[in-house]
């Protein structure tokens, strides 16, 4: 599993959106950090720069940044589920 599936597991099951800290705590106590191919010492920073260049990089994201404060992420074929947020579009 990489840091993008990872994260996109992570996300759908919680069905809400989530700070990278959060994917990663989350994804850790569900035992998904085992599957992970990484050892790097600060896992939740780099599903962070994974998703902000996923965003920026692939139109085809599955990924959504929210305008909050901190960031989140979304997927965006779950956006319709949840109240409208603004939406960062990079």
């Amino acid at each position: 599993m990489n840091f993008i599936e990872f994260a996109e597991k992570v996300i759908r099951e919680e069905n809400r959106p989530l700070t990278q800290n959060e994917i990663w705590e989350i994804g850790k106590l569900k035992g998904y950090d085992k599957e992970l191919n990484s050892s790097g010492r600060t896992p939740w920073q780099t599903i962070g720069a994974r998703l902000y260049v996923d965003i920026k990089d692939n139109p085809s994201t599955k990924f959504i940044k929210l305008k909050l404060k901190p960031t989140r992420f979304y997927l965006k074929d779950l956006i319709q589920e949840i109240r409208p947020i603004s939406i960062i579009n990079h």
